[in-house]
């Protein structure tokens, strides 16, 4: 990185994605004059977890400065990397983007340390300097086949995401010492840390829709530690707003410990997520962690507690529409798992969810962060996954498949989406006879799982393959997919 070298949060999550302990990281001169905060955080993480599978290393590239984009807002613009930075993020809300460049982001850019940007950067900037990305002085990063069906519209290198997780608005240096500091002497009132508990968690969560849930879960335990500290030792006027991030941090890891299959450790965390909402009467997050021990239930098929505790979320009249949709889309799910169901019962129930989808994109500032996900198109796939539990294939296939056509790229390439939909869709298409789209599928999937390292989405992959192989032992694509999934680290 340039003009900063980094901190040990970005560390603890490189460690995980290289499958490296965190002191590899970390250069010897520099170890001998790190500060002991920054020497707490590292001790801290070494007692983690155990680090996730590695990813697929990308290729070397050498950095070359962009001059196109430096000379432009030079000497076309006039301004400042800050001003430019400024100028950026505005555009960007005027079409509809949420980014949050920084200086140093704009500085990455013209130093060549990020060669292609995100979607939502590309857009913005071609519509702030009036230019194709071509012109702009950027080229799209190469890749081996293997690595993407169309090497043309290759996106950014894992540690390039990771590094703009870092720059844009998370993991800044401010934040980073506030948290340092925090860790030191969590009995220290600084308000500030409240706006970088936030920021860091906002970072860590799309950290986690890049990498996968593997990869992000050492670190957030980590830091996780370091909040119920602040939680305890908070008092006066602010323990309000640090029990009221505390329970958005247990969530979040809640949320991980789920997907990466430890039912109970997430059960647990739900709980303290739901004893700190308690204590701050916040009834959107009362009503996530209910939903989300819910979701815990789907996982484990257990049709009582998911039906239960997704109509118990329902309950508080004071939660915002987004997330009664949450759950009134997992109540419907959950009648569609017990087989008492028809579909005209669960278009009731998703019409109802799709009514307050729309009631959250009218007012979206009044719906809590962490249903950032959230949106008509995911809803459209939950009906689909409802579908095919009633056995009807045809439409849960349709539903799926224009959900997943609607979803941003970047986003289908996550782990969950990869886990809930990808999956469901192939097998879809395997019940159905069509082995050819269900192949195509796994295929895509089985590369999300590679890039995240998901170790339970290769298990479920391998599932689905083997069944697949034992229907069709004769099929040449399905041989194909066999040996592929085979030979899958």
């Amino acid at each position: 990185m340039t003009g900063r070298k980094p901190g040990p949060y970005l560390l603890a999550v490189l460690a995980q994605i290289y499958s490296c302990h965190i002191t590899e990281l970390v250069d010897f001169a520099d170890r001998a004059h790190l500060p002991a905060a920054d020497l707490l955080v590292l001790d801290t993480y070494t007692q983690g977890s155990a680090p996730a599978a590695p990813l697929p290393a990308s290729p070397p590239a050498s950095r070359a400065p962009n001059l196109i984009l430096r000379r432009i807002r030079e000497e076309e613009r006039h301004e400042t990397r800050s001003e430019f930075a400024a100028a950026l993020e505005r555009t960007a809300r005027e079409i509809g983007e949420s980014v949050q460049p920084s200086e140093r982001y704009v500085a990455r850019l013209e130093d060549g340390d990020i060669r292609y940007p995100h979607p939502a950067y590309r857009r913005a900037l071609v519509e702030l300097c009036g230019r194709p990305m071509s012109e702009l002085g950027f080229t799209r990063n190469q890749r081996p086949e293997h690595f993407h069906d169309d090497p043309s519209q290759s996106e950014p290198t894992v540690a390039e995401t990771v590094a703009e997780t870092d720059i844009n608005g998370s993991h800044t240096p401010e934040n980073e010492e506030r948290m340092i500091r925090a860790a030191r002497n969590p009995r220290h009132h600084d308000p500030g840390v409240i706006d970088a508990l936030s920021a860091v968690l906002n970072g860590q969560r799309r950290l986690e829709d890049a990498i996968g849930s593997e990869a992000v879960i050492g670190p957030a335990k980590a830091q996780l530690a370091i909040v119920k500290d602040l939680v305890t030792d908070a008092r006066g006027d602010l323990r309000p707003k640090v029990v009221d991030i505390g329970s958005q941090w247990a969530q979040f890891a809640g949320w991980l410990h789920a997907n990466t299959g430890h039912p109970d450790e997430a059960n647990r965390l739900y709980g303290l997520a739901l004893e700190w909402a308690a204590e701050t009467d916040s009834p959107n997050m009362l009503a996530t962690a209910l939903n989300m021990q819910g979701h815990v239930a789907w996982l484990g098929g257990k049709v009582g507690p998911m039906v239960g505790l997704s109509r118990a979320a329902q309950r508080d009249t004071r939660i915002s529409p987004g997330v009664r949709a949450l759950a009134v889309q997992q109540e419907a799910r959950a009648m569609a798992l017990s087989g008492e169901a028809v579909i005209s019962d669960l278009d009731r129930k998703f019409d109802e969810a799709t009514a307050l989808v729309t009631q959250a994109a009218e007012k979206p500032k009044e719906e809590p962060p962490w249903i950032y996900f959230f949106s008509s198109d995911y809803l459209i796939m939950q009906r689909g996954l409802a579908y095919r539990l009633l056995g009807h294939y045809e439409g849960a296939s349709e539903l799926l498949s224009e959900g997943l056509a609607a979803i941003p790229s970047e986003m289908r390439k996550s782990e969950w989406i990869a886990s809930h939909y990808l999956l469901q869709l192939a097998a879809t298409h395997a019940k159905a006879g069509d082995i050819h789209q269900a192949c195509e599928l796994i295929k895509e999937a089985n590369l999300v799982a590679t890039q995240t390292g998901s170790t339970r989405l290769r298990k479920d992959l391998a599932g689905l393959g083997t069944r697949m192989a034992a229907k069709w032992p004769d099929n040449p694509e399905v041989l194909e997919l066999t040996e592929l999934l085979r030979d899958t680290p």
